[in-house]
């Protein structure tokens, strides 16, 4: 009797261990591919399908990576979704609309102006050389123009007034407004000299004539935290002259100090760090060996060379210079640099 009482109990051991066995396989399945079951379930599962994982963290990073499932993915899957996302992102960007420039413009002048005392041309127009915006107002503008001297527009360029007619000249190089303080603007008149306003550009009083009377300033950086505080570039022309440059003021423009020699071509201050600036000495079409980039990490006080792909001295003639307003980090120099083999200057950026 005992016998057969204990291969009675054996049999059922034996048939109830294979069908525990395929309800736990079951489950398992089952919970791996339902997306809606408990992750907290799947994560006793972690050998059957992760076994990829070697700790605690790294199964919580791939929970929260696979959110807002409840079951994590597995690496396969997981992959395949990042490229079809990745494809379907190229997809749209090629495929999105992109920005046009404009198609048409609208001159708002200056008209033609009738002449018969000039020998190349019945007609001519007022050139303009610089444009200045008020910081503090999008409508109110000034710009310079080559002989017709300084002129103002308070609607954003459609109505416009001489504010300068009372000079000795009308010849008009750079307008700045002072960054921190747009009631403070700076205008070179280069036959006349430096010309100062403290009611944003509507009159004006000549303050410098040394070294402005006879040289125009190409442009002026001025500090935003004092209006007093300014570096002019200083170019010429014409022929090399020491007497041209960077210049520097600390007292509104009464009184200036030169940092460095030779025609100034260009200058810029970093956007929102005014120690940082870069300036260009560039006669055109070389000529001195002083010809390159600069730069300033002291409000122009002092002055290194920036070596560059262009060279230097008498290879390279007049830069021009941008500094990326979103990335000002990021500095654009377009430059002359002499081609030697063709004996001809080309510019480069």
């Amino acid at each position: 009797m005992k016998t057969k009482s204990s291969s009675k109990s054996f049999f059922n051991r034996s048939v109830l261990i294979p069908l525990v066995t395929v309800a736990v396989t079951l489950t398992q399945s089952s919970a791996l591919a339902d997306p809606d079951s408990d992750a907290a379930g799947s994560e006793s599962n972690a050998n059957f399908q992760f076994d990829y994982m070697h700790s605690r963290a790294e199964w919580e990073m791939l929970k929260e990576r696979s959110y807002p499932l409840k079951t994590p993915l597995d690496g396969p899957t997981r992959s395949r979704l990042q490229r079809e996302a990745a494809a379907q992102l190229e997809t749209l960007e090629r495929e999105a609309p992109q920005p046009q420039p404009p198609t048409t413009w609208t001159n708002i002048g200056p008209s033609h102006i009738t002449s018969t005392g000039c020998s190349y041309g019945a007609e001519n127009s007022g050139r303009i050389v610089s444009l200045a915006t008020d910081p503090a107002n999008s409508q109110h503008w000034l710009i310079g123009a080559a002989s017709g001297g300084i002129w103002q527009t308070t609607d954003g360029g459609t109505t416009w007034s001489p504010r300068a007619d009372d000079q000795s000249s009308m010849n008009t190089d750079a307008i700045a407004f002072a960054p921190g303080n747009s009631s403070i603007v700076y205008a070179s008149l280069p036959l006349t000299g430096l010309l100062k306003s403290t009611n944003g550009g509507s009159t004006w009083a000549l303050v410098n004539t040394n070294p402005f009377a006879g040289r125009g300033a190409r442009a002026f950086a001025i500090s935003p935290s004092d209006p007093n505080v300014v570096v002019a570039a200083v170019e010429t022309s014409f022929f090399p002259d020491p007497a041209y440059g960077i210049y520097r003021t600390t007292n509104g423009g009464l009184n200036w100090t030169q940092k460095l020699s030779q025609s100034a071509s260009a200058l810029v201050s970093v956007p929102g760090n005014f120690t940082k600036q870069y300036a260009a000495i560039g006669q055109p079409y070389g000529g001195i060996g002083s010809n390159g980039l600069f730069r300033s990490t002291n409000s122009g006080q002092t002055w290194k060379a920036v070596s560059g792909p262009w060279g230097t001295g008498t290879n390279v003639g007049m830069f021009s210079l941008a500094i990326s307003p979103s990335q000002p980090a990021v500095l654009y120099v377009w430059v002359q640099v002499y081609d030697q083999p063709n004996n001809r200057w080309l510019g480069r950026s």
